[in-house]
């Protein structure tokens, strides 16, 4: 079980905190600029593999492409969650893309 949590952020610094089975992973970001250093270990969405509703503790752009490279969804990320359910089974990317526009991460999501 993994339960995502965000301490928050300031001026100066950014906090992403995963709670999982094996322990807590806290990532302090010390400025947007260096947001594209983010450890790739961060789970950013969730859940994952999903059944079609996905989350994330980030806000900004999502992109997200089938296999075939086809664009299915670009548009707000956040808690409110995505939904995909209309898409079929299979592998995606989703490019996190951070407010500043510095692009987070590219992560796999299943779609089962």
């Amino acid at each position: 079980m993994e339960i995502p949590l965000v301490a928050g952020q300031d001026n100066n610094a950014e906090v992403l905190a995963l709670v999982t089975e094996s322990g807590i992973l806290v990532e302090r970001i010390d400025a947007l600029t260096q947001v594209e250093t983010l450890s790739q270990n961060l789970l950013l969405i969730w859940p994952n593999p999903s059944s079609g509703q996905v989350f994330s503790a980030q806000t900004g752009t999502a992109i997200i492409r089938n296999l075939s490279g086809s664009l299915v969804y670009k548009g707000p990320l956040g808690t409110e969650g995505i939904d995909l359910s209309q898409q079929p089974k299979g592998l995606y990317l989703v490019e996190l893309i951070h407010e500043s526009g510095a692009e987070l991460f590219t992560q796999k999501l299943i779609l089962k």
